[in-house]
């Protein structure tokens, strides 16, 4: 506020301050059994609060692959992600991307390994043998 010997004026403003996004709570790592559900979740700050993506980088990859919902992925609105019917394909590298419009955040501790163990399985059935025993 001003004042003089006419009077007092005040004027008001209002201070918003943004941060980049962080990965608070990073996914963890997880070894599962096809094909049972997995959900991995993940928490960000920041502000304007951010976005959550999900990538995924396959075992043998070397470019990540955009998430989104539909088919055996799920993003829910916790952000969770969920494959409902985790197969031995999907072993690989599952990434959390936080953004606003200040910054992305894709950070070493914001991604999770996914193994998926096989249960056994017979290919070829066995064959009857016979033999002769000698004399």
């Amino acid at each position: 506020s001003a004042s003089n010997e006419h009077g007092t004026v005040a004027a008001t403003a209002m201070l918003a301050v943004q941060v980049p996004p962080t990965v608070s709570s990073p996914p963890t790592a997880q070894t599962t059994v096809e094909p049972d559900m997995t959900i991995f979740k993940c928490v960000a700050s920041g502000q304007p609060t951010p976005t959550i993506s999900w990538k995924r980088t396959l075992t043998g990859s070397r470019t990540d692959e955009q998430l989104t919902s539909g088919g055996k992925f799920t993003i829910q609105a916790d952000n969770s992600l969920v494959i409902t019917e985790t197969l031995y394909e999907d072993t690989g590298m599952y990434i959390c991307v936080a953004s606003n419009n200040l910054a992305e955040m894709r950070m070493a501790d914001s991604s999770a390994q996914l193994a998926v163990n096989v249960h056994p399985n017979i290919t070829a059935s066995p064959q009857d043998v016979t033999v002769v025993s000698p004399e």
